[in-house]
């Protein structure tokens, strides 16, 4: 049977990879949490991103919307938008 992790723990744990800008095997090697794990604990809060975006790409989901973290903003933006609306509304929250 596996370890067992507090909501506060997977909440800190969960934040450390989100800033680490580790891939997640890295994150989970240096952390000693399984891969699996991590995923399931993404999985059951909702969260897109499993891995770190490179520059220059937005990751994308087969969601009916991306989800972009700009900041402490977070925007959904229809998978019907526009790549020039997305380009404006990130320029704008930028300011």
């Amino acid at each position: 049977m596996g370890r067992y992790y507090s909501e506060a723990e997977k909440n800190k744990i969960l934040s450390e990879f989100s800033r680490s800008g580790m891939n997640k095997s890295q994150f989970c090697r240096k952390s000693g949490v399984a891969e699996s794990t991590l995923y399931k604990w993404q999985k059951k809060r909702g969260e897109i991103s499993t891995e770190p975006a490179r520059e220059g790409f937005i990751e994308l989901c087969t969601k009916e919307s991306y989800e972009l973290k700009i900041g402490a903003v977070t925007l959904r933006v229809p998978l019907s938008a526009s790549a020039q609306k997305i380009s404006e509304l990130i320029k704008a929250l930028q300011c």
